[in-house]
């Protein structure tokens, strides 16, 4: 199997383990803050021969007004992803806002969240184990409909910089 991401970042070498992937992609239950189409819901796993997450790959999640990041149902469990307004001027006539995205552990009660803005790369702990989260967009709409982010999550060790 052949995995790409955009440079620069690389998955280490992964020869000889046993992974699987899932891949998701549907029209979300939220129209696009456009209001020309739904916002597309999608997202991508690896995970090791226990079923360990190793990568989430997420090119689209609805925010919506409520505060949620939507992600494909059964797809990651284990993660819970809300959003925030971060510190910036909604530009004019525009109906999105610049948003942070807070992950958590589902799993476990009193997890403490991991807030990342657009551009950062931060550690999170799921489950006892350490992934690193970057964010690369997060707007919200400012009012009835979806904005979108765009976000990994991997698996620490997993990732290698060119």
């Amino acid at each position: 199997m052949s995995y790409g991401l955009t440079v620069p970042e690389v998955l280490a070498d992964l020869t000889g383990r046993t992974v699987g992937w899932v891949s998701h992609r549907e029209p979300a239950s939220c129209v696009s803050s456009d209001g020309e189409h739904p916002e597309l819901l999608s997202g991508d796993t690896l995970r090791d021969a226990d079923g360990g997450l190793l990568l989430l790959t997420v090119p689209s999640a609805p925010t919506t007004p409520e505060g949620e990041v939507l992600l494909p149902t059964g797809l990651v469990p284990e993660l819970r992803v809300r959003w925030e307004l971060a510190d910036c001027e909604r530009r004019k006539d525009t109906r999105t806002q610049g948003a942070r995205l807070r992950f958590e552990d589902a799993r476990k009660r009193g997890a403490s969240p991991v807030t990342v803005s657009v551009g950062e790369t931060k550690r999170l702990l799921l489950g006892g184990v350490r992934y690193e989260v970057r964010v690369a967009r997060a707007q919200a709409d400012t009012s009835d409909r979806c904005g979108q982010a765009v976000f990994t999550v991997f698996r620490e060790g997993l990732r290698e910089e060119l």
